[in-house]
């Protein structure tokens, strides 16, 4: 017997629903795959605070500069920003040594922008133009330090030009005021740093970034025999200071079976004197 039409159209349209929800399905997964390893990716948690770089590339340069420093306080539902006068001309590659601030996260723009304009709006242009801005930060975390800013009380927002001089301890003033990490303060773990890489001042350096975060160093000493791994070791338990120093240094923890002097031994070693981060 001849199949009727109707049965036909009513078979082909079925097929046609079931390959729609088929495409649907997959389109569904691959979007909740993404959004699982954006989320894994984050870097911020909505508990600590997090310092965000941010800079522009003005016309005529061919390195980007430094324009500000975000920096969001959860604990206290604050944010801060520090602007860097426009004839600064502070690259990245020099932030971190000159401030002693080892950043979250950092925005490099292809676009020139105003850093007088509310913090939202500023955080929003980043969303909005993603395709022209370079970052190590993922749309999931900007989005999130964007809704942060939207409900900081604006007599919780601290906005600061900071003070680009010769003189290091006038950032150090603003940095302890404005960057301070309240859960590292609040920990006050000691920290001692031996600098074992053969270069003078790295110790130095290091113990500015820890005091800027609000980490105690007890002990700044330079090492008789030159060490060629960097090490973090560690007494009792791990701690919120000694996980933030391990992620800034990229460095791996040890644990000590005793407490020394400090109950966080940084060695600087051969393999990072050469080091960008501070």
């Amino acid at each position: 017997m001849r199949e009727k039409k109707g049965t036909k159209k009513s078979r082909s349209l079925r097929t046609l629903v079931i390959y729609g929800i088929f495409v649907l399905g997959l389109i569904l997964l691959s979007f909740m795959i993404r959004l699982f390893y954006l989320i894994g990716d984050s870097k911020f948690d909505g508990k600590h605070r997090y310092n965000l770089v941010i800079g522009d590339l003005p016309a005529g340069r061919q390195v980007h500069r430094v324009s500000g420093l975000m920096s969001f306080e959860p604990v206290t539902s604050s944010l801060s920003l520090l602007i860097f006068p426009n004839n600064s001309n502070l690259s990245f590659s020099d932030f971190n040594r000159k401030f002693g601030v080892i950043p979250d996260g950092y925005i490099k723009t292809r676009y020139s922008y105003s850093l007088e304009r509310v913090i939202p709006n500023i955080l929003q242009s980043f969303l909005l133009h993603s395709n022209n801005i370079l970052t190590n930060i993922n749309y999931y975390d900007l989005l999130r330090l964007y809704l942060y800013a939207k409900k900081v009380p604006v007599s919780s927002i601290i906005v600061e030009e900071a003070s680009i001089s010769d003189d290091v301890r006038d950032f150090n003033k603003d940095a302890s005021l404005l960057l301070t990490d309240n859960v590292a303060s609040a920990e006050n773990i000691s920290v001692q740093i031996i600098n074992a890489a053969g270069q003078s001042g790295l110790g130095g350096r290091l113990e500015r970034v820890i005091l800027n975060f609000g980490g105690n160093v007890v002990s700044v000493k330079t090492a008789l025999v030159i060490e060629p791994i960097s090490k973090i070791q560690y007494y009792g338990q791990e701690t919120y200071t000694l996980n933030k120093l391990e992620r800034y240094l990229s460095i791996k923890k040890e644990r000590l079976d005793k407490e020394d002097i400090a109950r966080i031994v940084i060695t600087i070693g051969e393999d990072i004197k050469n080091t960008l981060l501070f």
